[in-house]
């Protein structure tokens, strides 16, 4: 082989080594703009709460400071409430495109103005065409384009250190019941692994310890007091505490807490007092 031919093809292979370096360098480039470019969450399985709306004159509103609206999207199904009621509906995507059946609601009365707010809301959501997520806000806009609804990533409360007011209980009987009206029944966990609170007439102080979404409850010592109104009180804080330490695993959805035993009924639900 010449000189010639030799100096050629030391060039040819030089100039293919540069050229896959550069391609390697520039996918390299892409792939890191592509992940600094993607969004924290998806449109499904994010709590979303919102923050304004398109009302019927075209402006956009704040929702009511003393409100709050939901919507959770998740296999098909939209569910969520409206600032009063409790709705639910199905959808489907394609793309960024998407579109809400007629939606289903409770009929509970509220304020005026709290109803009006949710009748615009609901009828927003279903006018709802397109959809966009970033930095963790989800926009609706309608067919035009124009934004009808913003909504932020409402952030999981954590399990220690939220006040939590129990609603319903299972009473051992295999019926999960409400909070008799005029008692309080709480619990707050604690980061040094106390779990106290006030079961309707008693303290109470037990230890506890998670795992994942495992959870033990050790019985409960309580203050020695005796209530006799409202009727019952004594018999529902016997059964909460027995609930309390039949639970096994622990879920928190927005503002709950479930707990459940181990064969996955209901020992207790609780909500973050702040939010009552």
């Amino acid at each position: 082989m010449d000189m010639k031919l030799k100096s050629f093809l030391k060039l040819t292979l030089l100039l293919l080594v540069i050229a896959v370096s550069i391609a390697g360098a520039e996918n390299a480039k892409e792939k890191i703009s592509n992940t600094g470019s993607k969004t924290a969450t998806s449109l499904e399985g994010v709590s979303w709460s919102l923050d304004s709306y398109l009302n019927p004159e075209g402006k956009t509103e704040n929702v009511l400071n003393y409100t709050q609206i939901t919507a959770l999207f998740e296999k098909g199904r939209v569910t969520g409430n409206g600032g009063c009621n409790n709705y639910a509906g199905s959808y489907v995507t394609e793309g960024n495109n998407i579109n809400i059946s007629q939606l289903l609601s409770t009929m509970m009365f509220c304020e005026d103005n709290i109803s009006s707010q949710e009748s615009v809301y609901l009828i927003n959501l279903q006018k709802a065409a397109m959809y966009n997520i970033s930095d963790n806000l989800l926009k609706m806009m309608d067919a035009n384009g124009t934004i009808i609804l913003t909504y932020s990533e409402v952030q999981p409360l954590p399990l220690v250190g939220t006040n939590w007011s129990m609603l319903n209980y299972n009473n051992g009987r295999q019926a999960v019941v409400g909070a008799l009206a005029g008692t309080e029944v709480t619990a707050i966990f604690g980061a040094d692994g106390n779990l106290t609170g006030t079961a309707g007439c008693n303290q109470y102080r037990t230890g506890f310890t998670v795992n994942g979404n495992n959870i033990t409850i050790k019985p409960a010592a309580t203050t020695r007091m005796l209530c006799t109104e409202p009727e019952g009180i004594m018999d529902q804080e016997a059964e909460f505490l027995r609930a309390l330490e039949s639970a096994a695993t622990y879920k928190i959805d927005r503002q709950q807490l479930w707990l459940r035993d181990k064969n996955d009924s209901i020992a207790a639900i609780f909500e973050n007092a702040a939010a009552i």
